[in-house]
């Protein structure tokens, strides 16, 4: 099965989450220089790697969607409040 994860979809997901590049980062275990370089298309990414990133969206309630013949790949918030929580408290903090 090929799994489309493009950096589109990354950023799109860490922004669902509500974490920075840092803290996204931290709970994928790679180092935010890597992340960078990921969402801005300049590095390869390996099937471990998007593991670690699915896994970390999944932990704040934001789905990975494979692409089906009706749809592209993407995420979208679950059900859950986690991200949604993660999001407005970061909202309220200062720049």
């Amino acid at each position: 099965m090929k799994i489309d994860f493009s950096p589109e979809i990354l950023r799109a997901g860490r922004a669902l989450t509500g974490l920075s590049q840092e803290k996204f980062a931290a709970e994928a275990e790679i180092g935010v220089v890597t992340l960078r370089s990921i969402e801005k298309g300049r590095k390869h990414v390996s099937i471990e790697m998007i593991e670690r990133f699915v896994n970390v969206l999944e932990r704040y309630d934001v789905e990975y969607i494979q692409p089906t013949a009706e749809h592209g790949a993407g995420v979208r918030l679950a059900k859950g409040k986690r991200a949604a929580i993660a999001l407005s408290e970061r909202r309220r903090q200062p720049e």
